[in-house]
Protein backbone atom coordinates (compact mmCIF):
# COMPACT_ATOMS: atom_id res chain seq x y z
CA UNK A 1 0.00 0.00 0.00
CA UNK A 2 1.21 3.34 -1.00
CA UNK A 3 1.81 6.46 1.63
CA UNK A 4 -0.85 8.00 0.37
CA UNK A 5 -3.72 5.36 0.72
CA UNK A 6 -2.42 4.79 3.57
CA UNK A 7 -2.72 8.37 5.01
CA UNK A 8 -5.92 8.06 3.58
CA UNK A 9 -6.97 5.22 5.25
CA UNK A 10 -5.85 6.84 8.36
CA UNK A 11 -8.19 10.03 7.51
CA UNK A 12 -10.93 8.28 7.09
CA UNK A 13 -10.55 6.04 10.39
CA UNK A 14 -10.47 9.27 12.42
CA UNK A 15 -13.66 10.49 10.43
CA UNK A 16 -15.09 7.09 11.30
CA UNK A 17 -14.12 7.32 14.68
CA UNK A 18 -15.16 10.78 15.19
CA UNK A 19 -18.63 10.58 13.74
CA UNK A 20 -20.93 9.51 16.46
CA UNK A 21 -19.54 12.38 18.76
CA UNK A 22 -19.91 14.75 16.24
CA UNK A 23 -23.31 13.37 14.76
CA UNK A 24 -24.31 13.42 18.79
CA UNK A 25 -23.04 16.85 18.73
CA UNK A 26 -25.07 18.11 15.88
CA UNK A 27 -28.14 15.96 16.26
CA UNK A 28 -28.50 17.53 20.45
CA UNK A 29 -27.97 21.18 18.70
CA UNK A 30 -30.68 20.33 15.90
CA UNK A 31 -33.05 19.33 18.08
CA UNK A 32 -33.08 21.91 20.70
CA UNK A 33 -33.09 24.20 17.93
CA UNK A 34 -36.02 23.36 16.67
CA UNK A 35 -37.83 22.59 20.34
CA UNK A 36 -36.70 26.30 20.82
CA UNK A 37 -38.50 27.60 17.31
CA UNK A 38 -41.65 25.22 18.15
CA UNK A 39 -42.07 26.11 21.85
CA UNK A 40 -41.95 30.34 19.92
CA UNK A 41 -44.38 29.18 17.53
CA UNK A 42 -46.63 27.55 20.44
CA UNK A 43 -46.23 30.65 22.20
CA UNK A 44 -47.30 32.65 19.52
CA UNK A 45 -50.36 30.56 18.62
CA UNK A 46 -51.90 30.42 22.27
CA UNK A 47 -51.26 34.29 22.74
CA UNK A 48 -52.97 34.79 19.25
CA UNK A 49 -55.79 32.64 20.93
CA UNK A 50 -55.95 34.23 24.19
CA UNK A 51 -56.07 37.77 22.39
CA UNK A 52 -58.65 36.75 19.37
CA UNK A 53 -61.21 34.93 22.55
CA UNK A 54 -60.80 38.35 24.51
CA UNK A 55 -61.71 40.55 21.83
CA UNK A 56 -64.75 42.36 20.97
CA UNK A 57 -65.20 39.90 17.86
CA UNK A 58 -64.69 36.61 20.25
CA UNK A 59 -67.66 34.85 17.93
CA UNK A 60 -65.51 34.54 15.72
CA UNK A 61 -63.38 32.69 17.37
CA UNK A 62 -65.94 30.59 18.16
CA UNK A 63 -67.11 30.01 14.85
CA UNK A 64 -63.74 28.60 13.59
CA UNK A 65 -63.48 26.06 16.43
CA UNK A 66 -66.95 24.96 15.80
CA UNK A 67 -66.57 24.75 11.70
CA UNK A 68 -68.11 21.50 10.29
CA UNK A 69 -65.57 19.81 8.46
CA UNK A 70 -66.94 16.82 5.98
CA UNK A 71 -65.21 14.13 4.31
CA UNK A 72 -66.67 11.94 1.73
CA UNK A 73 -65.02 9.22 0.42
CA UNK A 74 -67.51 7.51 -2.01
CA UNK A 75 -70.76 6.36 -0.49
CA UNK A 76 -68.99 6.51 3.48
CA UNK A 77 -68.89 10.00 4.74
CA UNK A 78 -68.67 11.58 8.06
CA UNK A 79 -68.86 15.39 9.48
CA UNK A 80 -66.76 17.32 12.56
CA UNK A 81 -66.49 19.97 13.98
CA UNK A 82 -62.18 21.72 12.65
CA UNK A 83 -61.22 21.37 16.50
CA UNK A 84 -62.57 17.86 16.84
CA UNK A 85 -60.52 17.30 13.69
CA UNK A 86 -57.71 18.19 15.30
CA UNK A 87 -57.83 17.10 18.67
CA UNK A 88 -58.90 13.66 17.55
CA UNK A 89 -57.44 13.47 14.01
CA UNK A 90 -54.16 15.73 13.69
CA UNK A 91 -52.91 14.81 17.19
CA UNK A 92 -52.34 11.12 16.06
CA UNK A 93 -49.62 12.63 14.28
CA UNK A 94 -47.88 14.10 17.63
CA UNK A 95 -48.73 11.22 19.52
CA UNK A 96 -47.06 8.96 16.59
CA UNK A 97 -43.93 11.19 17.31
CA UNK A 98 -43.88 10.61 20.93
CA UNK A 99 -44.03 6.82 19.93
CA UNK A 100 -41.05 6.95 18.52
CA UNK A 101 -39.50 8.97 20.84
CA UNK A 102 -40.36 6.23 23.08
CA UNK A 103 -39.14 3.51 20.77
CA UNK A 104 -36.11 5.28 20.17
CA UNK A 105 -35.30 5.79 24.12
CA UNK A 106 -36.18 2.49 25.17
CA UNK A 107 -34.04 0.67 22.23
CA UNK A 108 -30.99 2.88 22.52
CA UNK A 109 -31.61 5.80 24.26
CA UNK A 110 -31.37 7.11 28.04
CA UNK A 111 -34.50 4.02 29.01
CA UNK A 112 -32.37 1.39 27.14
CA UNK A 113 -31.11 -0.02 30.34
CA UNK A 114 -32.67 -0.40 34.12
CA UNK A 115 -29.74 1.02 35.63
CA UNK A 116 -30.14 4.27 33.17
CA UNK A 117 -33.46 4.27 33.03
CA UNK A 118 -34.16 4.22 37.23
CA UNK A 119 -33.52 7.85 37.65
CA UNK A 120 -35.51 9.40 35.26
CA UNK A 121 -38.30 6.84 35.81
CA UNK A 122 -38.22 7.10 39.23
CA UNK A 123 -38.60 11.21 38.66
CA UNK A 124 -41.16 10.75 36.52
CA UNK A 125 -43.22 8.47 38.53
CA UNK A 126 -43.06 10.69 41.34
CA UNK A 127 -43.47 14.00 39.61
CA UNK A 128 -46.88 12.23 38.18
CA UNK A 129 -48.25 11.23 41.78
CA UNK A 130 -47.66 14.30 43.75
CA UNK A 131 -49.50 16.54 41.46
CA UNK A 132 -52.33 13.93 41.29
CA UNK A 133 -52.58 13.35 44.71
CA UNK A 134 -52.50 17.30 45.71
CA UNK A 135 -55.43 17.88 42.91
CA UNK A 136 -57.40 14.65 44.27
CA UNK A 137 -56.93 16.00 47.56
CA UNK A 138 -58.40 19.17 46.56
CA UNK A 139 -61.66 17.79 44.75
CA UNK A 140 -62.49 14.92 46.45
CA UNK A 141 -65.90 14.38 46.63
CA UNK A 142 -66.88 16.91 43.61
CA UNK A 143 -67.15 16.49 40.30
CA UNK A 144 -63.93 18.14 39.34
CA UNK A 145 -62.22 14.78 40.54
CA UNK A 146 -62.47 13.26 36.83
CA UNK A 147 -59.43 15.92 35.94
CA UNK A 148 -56.83 14.69 38.44
CA UNK A 149 -54.91 13.74 35.86
CA UNK A 150 -54.48 17.10 34.31
CA UNK A 151 -51.14 18.48 35.88
CA UNK A 152 -49.66 14.90 35.84
CA UNK A 153 -48.08 16.12 32.12
CA UNK A 154 -44.67 17.55 31.20
CA UNK A 155 -44.76 19.32 27.97
CA UNK A 156 -41.93 18.33 26.26
CA UNK A 157 -41.75 21.53 23.47
CA UNK A 158 -42.07 24.09 25.75
CA UNK A 159 -39.77 22.56 28.80
CA UNK A 160 -36.87 21.68 26.40
CA UNK A 161 -37.77 25.24 24.99
CA UNK A 162 -36.95 27.18 27.84
CA UNK A 163 -34.11 24.91 28.57
CA UNK A 164 -32.48 25.36 25.68
CA UNK A 165 -32.81 29.67 26.57
CA UNK A 166 -30.23 28.35 29.70
CA UNK A 167 -26.34 29.02 28.31
CA UNK A 168 -25.26 25.41 28.63
CA UNK A 169 -28.46 23.69 28.61
CA UNK A 170 -28.38 22.34 25.05
CA UNK A 171 -26.06 18.86 25.20
CA UNK A 172 -25.75 18.93 29.08
CA UNK A 173 -27.03 15.90 31.88
CA UNK A 174 -30.18 18.20 32.18
CA UNK A 175 -31.11 18.51 28.96
CA UNK A 176 -30.76 13.98 28.35
CA UNK A 177 -32.53 13.94 32.18
CA UNK A 178 -35.19 16.37 31.34
CA UNK A 179 -36.27 14.61 27.63
CA UNK A 180 -35.97 11.28 28.99
CA UNK A 181 -38.10 12.09 32.24
CA UNK A 182 -40.81 13.61 29.70
CA UNK A 183 -40.69 10.87 27.92
CA UNK A 184 -41.44 7.96 30.82
CA UNK A 185 -44.24 11.03 31.68
CA UNK A 186 -45.51 11.05 28.45
CA UNK A 187 -45.63 6.86 28.86
CA UNK A 188 -47.77 7.42 31.86
CA UNK A 189 -50.38 10.08 30.17
CA UNK A 190 -50.75 7.73 27.43
CA UNK A 191 -51.54 5.10 29.74
CA UNK A 192 -53.64 7.27 31.85
CA UNK A 193 -55.97 8.45 29.06
CA UNK A 194 -56.30 4.70 27.51
CA UNK A 195 -57.07 3.67 30.94
CA UNK A 196 -59.32 6.57 32.32
CA UNK A 197 -60.72 8.57 29.35
CA UNK A 198 -62.13 6.52 27.19
CA UNK A 199 -66.02 6.21 25.79
CA UNK A 200 -66.74 2.65 26.57
CA UNK A 201 -64.95 -0.32 25.60
CA UNK A 202 -65.60 -2.44 22.45
CA UNK A 203 -63.29 -5.43 21.60
CA UNK A 204 -64.82 -5.94 18.07
CA UNK A 205 -62.89 -3.15 16.68
CA UNK A 206 -59.78 -3.65 18.96
CA UNK A 207 -59.14 -6.68 17.19
CA UNK A 208 -59.74 -5.57 13.95
CA UNK A 209 -57.22 -2.79 14.70
CA UNK A 210 -54.44 -5.71 15.15
CA UNK A 211 -54.27 -6.35 11.06
CA UNK A 212 -53.96 -2.86 10.44
CA UNK A 213 -51.44 -2.75 12.76
CA UNK A 214 -49.93 -5.78 11.71
CA UNK A 215 -49.82 -4.76 8.56
CA UNK A 216 -48.09 -1.69 9.36
CA UNK A 217 -45.10 -3.73 11.17
CA UNK A 218 -44.62 -5.26 7.84
CA UNK A 219 -44.39 -2.68 5.62
CA UNK A 220 -42.04 -0.37 8.31
CA UNK A 221 -40.14 -3.70 8.24
CA UNK A 222 -39.13 -3.50 4.71
CA UNK A 223 -38.03 -0.14 5.19
CA UNK A 224 -41.48 2.11 4.75
CA UNK A 225 -41.29 1.63 0.83
CA UNK A 226 -44.64 1.18 -0.31
CA UNK A 227 -46.12 4.56 1.83
CA UNK A 228 -49.81 4.28 0.17
CA UNK A 229 -49.73 1.12 1.78
CA UNK A 230 -48.47 2.44 5.39
CA UNK A 231 -50.78 5.25 5.65
CA UNK A 232 -53.97 3.22 4.71
CA UNK A 233 -53.03 0.91 7.42
CA UNK A 234 -52.25 3.64 9.79
CA UNK A 235 -55.69 5.24 9.17
CA UNK A 236 -57.61 1.38 9.70
CA UNK A 237 -55.96 1.51 12.59
CA UNK A 238 -56.56 4.73 13.13
CA UNK A 239 -60.87 3.90 12.50
CA UNK A 240 -60.42 0.88 14.52
CA UNK A 241 -59.48 2.90 17.74
CA UNK A 242 -61.93 5.18 17.21
CA UNK A 243 -64.82 2.75 17.18
CA UNK A 244 -63.19 0.49 19.91
CA UNK A 245 -63.64 3.29 22.52
CA UNK A 246 -60.15 4.27 22.76
CA UNK A 247 -58.99 7.64 22.18
CA UNK A 248 -58.08 7.55 18.33
CA UNK A 249 -54.82 9.31 18.70
CA UNK A 250 -53.38 6.14 20.83
CA UNK A 251 -53.03 4.73 17.69
CA UNK A 252 -50.34 7.17 16.79
CA UNK A 253 -48.55 5.75 19.90
CA UNK A 254 -49.09 2.20 18.96
CA UNK A 255 -48.00 2.34 15.34
CA UNK A 256 -44.36 4.51 16.60
CA UNK A 257 -43.61 1.82 18.82
CA UNK A 258 -44.11 -0.85 15.76
CA UNK A 259 -41.64 1.05 13.43
CA UNK A 260 -37.99 -0.31 14.09
CA UNK A 261 -34.64 0.88 15.02
CA UNK A 262 -32.41 -1.01 12.75
CA UNK A 263 -31.92 -0.19 8.62
CA UNK A 264 -33.21 -2.80 6.43
CA UNK A 265 -29.98 -2.60 4.22
CA UNK A 266 -27.00 -3.37 6.33
CA UNK A 267 -23.81 -1.29 5.65
CA UNK A 268 -21.45 -3.86 4.93
CA UNK A 269 -23.78 -5.33 2.42
CA UNK A 270 -24.05 -1.48 0.91
CA UNK A 271 -20.82 -0.85 -0.04
CA UNK A 272 -20.83 -3.98 -2.37
CA UNK A 273 -24.09 -3.67 -3.79
CA UNK A 274 -23.69 0.21 -4.69
CA UNK A 275 -20.33 -0.21 -6.01
CA UNK A 276 -21.94 -3.22 -8.38
CA UNK A 277 -25.12 -0.93 -9.67
CA UNK A 278 -22.74 2.20 -10.10
CA UNK A 279 -20.40 -0.13 -12.53
CA UNK A 280 -24.02 -1.41 -13.95
CA UNK A 281 -25.27 2.61 -14.53
CA UNK A 282 -22.05 3.12 -15.84
CA UNK A 283 -21.98 0.22 -18.58
CA UNK A 284 -25.76 0.93 -19.53
CA UNK A 285 -24.89 4.89 -20.01
CA UNK A 286 -22.12 3.65 -22.50
CA UNK A 287 -24.06 1.13 -24.18
CA UNK A 288 -26.94 4.03 -24.85
CA UNK A 289 -29.31 2.40 -22.60
CA UNK A 290 -30.83 5.06 -20.99
CA UNK A 291 -33.68 3.66 -19.59
CA UNK A 292 -31.76 0.98 -17.94
CA UNK A 293 -29.67 3.21 -16.84
CA UNK A 294 -32.46 5.52 -15.10
CA UNK A 295 -33.83 2.07 -13.31
CA UNK A 296 -30.04 1.17 -12.04
CA UNK A 297 -30.42 4.33 -10.39
CA UNK A 298 -33.58 3.89 -8.66
CA UNK A 299 -32.64 1.00 -7.02
CA UNK A 300 -29.44 2.91 -5.96
CA UNK A 301 -31.75 5.25 -4.44
CA UNK A 302 -33.94 2.43 -3.02
CA UNK A 303 -30.47 1.01 -1.26
CA UNK A 304 -29.37 3.66 -0.18
CA UNK A 305 -32.59 4.97 2.13
CA UNK A 306 -32.64 1.85 3.32
CA UNK A 307 -29.18 2.23 5.10
CA UNK A 308 -31.00 4.67 7.24
CA UNK A 309 -33.45 2.97 9.94
CA UNK A 310 -36.93 3.18 9.63
CA UNK A 311 -37.51 5.04 12.93
CA UNK A 312 -35.23 7.85 12.41
CA UNK A 313 -36.41 8.45 8.91
CA UNK A 314 -40.18 8.29 9.98
CA UNK A 315 -39.42 10.69 12.91
CA UNK A 316 -37.57 13.22 10.67
CA UNK A 317 -40.19 13.11 8.07
CA UNK A 318 -42.95 14.17 11.10
CA UNK A 319 -41.48 16.06 13.68
CA UNK A 320 -41.85 18.90 11.45
CA UNK A 321 -45.05 18.54 11.03
CA UNK A 322 -46.00 17.80 14.57
CA UNK A 323 -43.96 20.88 15.74
CA UNK A 324 -44.42 23.36 13.26
CA UNK A 325 -48.06 22.92 12.13
CA UNK A 326 -49.77 20.23 14.59
CA UNK A 327 -49.35 21.61 18.07
CA UNK A 328 -49.77 25.44 17.13
CA UNK A 329 -52.81 24.95 15.60
CA UNK A 330 -53.92 22.39 18.24
CA UNK A 331 -53.27 25.30 20.86
CA UNK A 332 -54.52 27.79 18.97
CA UNK A 333 -57.66 26.08 19.02
CA UNK A 334 -57.97 25.24 22.51
CA UNK A 335 -56.05 27.85 24.43
CA UNK A 336 -58.40 30.59 23.82
CA UNK A 337 -60.15 31.14 26.91
CA UNK A 338 -62.26 34.36 27.53
CA UNK A 339 -60.52 35.79 30.98
CA UNK A 340 -63.10 37.96 31.81
CA UNK A 341 -64.02 38.94 35.59
CA UNK A 342 -66.61 35.91 35.81
CA UNK A 343 -64.19 33.54 34.65
CA UNK A 344 -61.44 34.78 36.56
CA UNK A 345 -62.85 34.97 39.70
CA UNK A 346 -64.38 31.41 39.11
CA UNK A 347 -60.65 30.21 38.65
CA UNK A 348 -59.73 31.66 41.53
CA UNK A 349 -62.63 30.15 43.84
CA UNK A 350 -62.68 26.56 41.93
CA UNK A 351 -60.66 23.66 43.82
CA UNK A 352 -59.99 22.39 39.77
CA UNK A 353 -58.23 25.54 38.59
CA UNK A 354 -56.26 25.68 42.27
CA UNK A 355 -55.64 21.91 41.94
CA UNK A 356 -54.02 22.09 38.54
CA UNK A 357 -52.27 25.38 39.70
CA UNK A 358 -50.77 23.83 42.68
CA UNK A 359 -50.57 20.31 41.51
CA UNK A 360 -47.99 22.11 38.42
CA UNK A 361 -46.23 24.10 40.46
CA UNK A 362 -45.46 22.78 44.03
CA UNK A 363 -46.36 18.84 42.98
CA UNK A 364 -44.14 18.35 40.01
CA UNK A 365 -41.28 19.83 41.29
CA UNK A 366 -41.75 18.23 44.58
CA UNK A 367 -42.11 14.82 42.85
CA UNK A 368 -39.27 15.05 40.68
CA UNK A 369 -37.12 15.65 43.86
CA UNK A 370 -38.35 13.38 45.75
CA UNK A 371 -38.60 10.35 42.97
CA UNK A 372 -35.06 11.36 42.17
CA UNK A 373 -33.74 10.85 45.90
CA UNK A 374 -35.49 7.65 46.54
CA UNK A 375 -34.13 6.11 43.17
CA UNK A 376 -30.60 7.04 44.48
CA UNK A 377 -30.90 6.27 48.52
CA UNK A 378 -32.62 3.06 47.40
CA UNK A 379 -29.39 2.06 45.39
CA UNK A 380 -31.72 1.70 41.81
CA UNK A 381 -29.87 4.57 40.15
CA UNK A 382 -26.57 6.32 40.99
CA UNK A 383 -25.85 10.22 42.02
CA UNK A 384 -25.42 12.31 38.60
CA UNK A 385 -24.84 15.66 37.98
CA UNK A 386 -28.17 16.56 37.79
CA UNK A 387 -28.66 15.31 41.14
CA UNK A 388 -27.05 18.32 42.57
CA UNK A 389 -30.06 20.45 44.40
CA UNK A 390 -30.01 23.51 42.10
CA UNK A 391 -30.09 21.66 38.59
CA UNK A 392 -32.66 19.49 40.52
CA UNK A 393 -34.75 22.19 41.67
CA UNK A 394 -34.67 23.59 38.00
CA UNK A 395 -35.49 21.25 36.22
CA UNK A 396 -38.30 20.08 38.37
CA UNK A 397 -39.74 23.14 38.13
CA UNK A 398 -39.29 23.00 34.23
CA UNK A 399 -41.39 19.66 34.77
CA UNK A 400 -44.38 21.84 35.94
CA UNK A 401 -44.86 23.32 32.20
CA UNK A 402 -47.77 21.32 31.21
CA UNK A 403 -49.65 22.67 28.55
CA UNK A 404 -49.96 20.69 25.74
CA UNK A 405 -51.20 16.88 26.98
CA UNK A 406 -52.70 18.91 30.09
CA UNK A 407 -55.11 21.12 27.36
CA UNK A 408 -55.66 17.74 26.02
CA UNK A 409 -56.43 15.76 29.04
CA UNK A 410 -58.91 19.27 29.88
CA UNK A 411 -60.92 18.48 27.13
CA UNK A 412 -61.45 14.60 27.76
CA UNK A 413 -61.86 15.60 31.31
CA UNK A 414 -64.54 18.30 31.13
CA UNK A 415 -66.03 18.56 27.57
CA UNK A 416 -69.35 18.69 28.87
CA UNK A 417 -68.17 21.08 31.61
CA UNK A 418 -67.32 24.53 30.18
CA UNK A 419 -66.87 26.31 33.15
CA UNK A 420 -64.16 23.92 35.17
CA UNK A 421 -61.98 23.53 31.54
CA UNK A 422 -62.02 27.48 31.44
CA UNK A 423 -60.72 27.08 35.08
CA UNK A 424 -58.19 24.55 34.31
CA UNK A 425 -57.10 26.63 31.23
CA UNK A 426 -56.32 29.64 33.18
CA UNK A 427 -54.45 27.44 35.59
CA UNK A 428 -52.34 25.69 33.49
CA UNK A 429 -51.44 28.89 31.40
CA UNK A 430 -50.72 30.75 34.59
CA UNK A 431 -48.59 27.68 35.94
CA UNK A 432 -46.55 27.06 32.99
CA UNK A 433 -45.76 30.22 32.49
CA UNK A 434 -44.52 30.77 35.94
CA UNK A 435 -42.85 26.81 35.75
CA UNK A 436 -41.37 27.98 32.83
CA UNK A 437 -39.66 31.41 34.22
CA UNK A 438 -38.78 30.09 37.66
CA UNK A 439 -37.22 26.68 36.32
CA UNK A 440 -34.59 29.09 33.65
CA UNK A 441 -34.19 31.74 36.99
CA UNK A 442 -32.99 28.85 38.86
CA UNK A 443 -31.06 26.96 36.25
CA UNK A 444 -29.24 30.62 35.17
CA UNK A 445 -28.47 31.87 38.74
CA UNK A 446 -26.80 28.05 39.27
CA UNK A 447 -24.71 28.26 36.36
CA UNK A 448 -23.65 32.07 36.70
CA UNK A 449 -22.73 31.04 40.63
CA UNK A 450 -20.79 28.23 39.29
CA UNK A 451 -18.67 30.55 36.81
CA UNK A 452 -18.49 33.10 39.31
Amino acid sequence: MSMSARARGSWWARRARSRPARLVETTSRAFMRTEGLSSALLLLATTLALLWANSPSRAGYDVLRELVCQVQLGPIGFGTTLRDAVNDGLMTIFFLVIGLEIKHELVAGELSGIRRAALPAAAALGGMAAPALIFAALNWGGDGLRGWAIPTATDIAFALGALASVRGGAGSSRRVFLLALAIVDDLGAIVIIALFYGHGFAFGPLIASAGFLALFALVARAGLNAPITAILAAAGAWACFLGSGLHPTLAGVALGLLVPTQAWTPLKRFAAVANRLIALVERARAQGRTTRAEALLGWLETWTVGTEPPLDRLQRSLHGWSSFLVLPLFAFLNAGVAIDGNALSYALQSRVGWGVALGLLVGKPVGVWVGTRLAERLGLAARSEVSEPRNLLGVGMLTGVGFTVALFVTGLAFADDPQNAAAAKIAILAASLVSSIAGVAILSTGRRRSHA
